[in-house]
């Protein structure tokens, strides 16, 4: 059961990506988008999403919170529009956001 987990908060100011990086399984997908995007430039945060992408998570990140807050295109991270985010929703089961 492939679960997709959106993400929004900036990681300075909760614990969203901390959670839903412990309940994400192999074949699940993580999606970042506003202030989240902003933990792919953190080295703390991106070793945890590498580890993730070990553990057979996909990353996903929506390229226009990532050109609006300057965060670099990188290797193993998705960049997607609004029409590949939609795919992602009806292609999983379950949505947490």
């Amino acid at each position: 059961m492939p679960t997709l987990f959106v993400l929004h908060k900036a990681p300075s100011s909760n614990h969203e990506m901390e959670r839903a990086l412990e309940l994400a399984k192999s074949g699940d997908g993580l999606v970042f988008l506003q202030d989240s995007v902003l933990a792919l430039r953190s080295e703390m945060g991106l070793g945890k999403i590498r580890k993730a992408q070990q553990n057979g998570v996909s990353i996903f990140a929506l390229v226009h919170d990532m050109r609006a807050r300057g965060v670099p295109e990188m290797s193993g991270i998705r960049v997607i529009d609004y029409d590949d985010l939609i795919a992602l929703i009806l292609q999983h089961e379950r949505t947490f956001s």
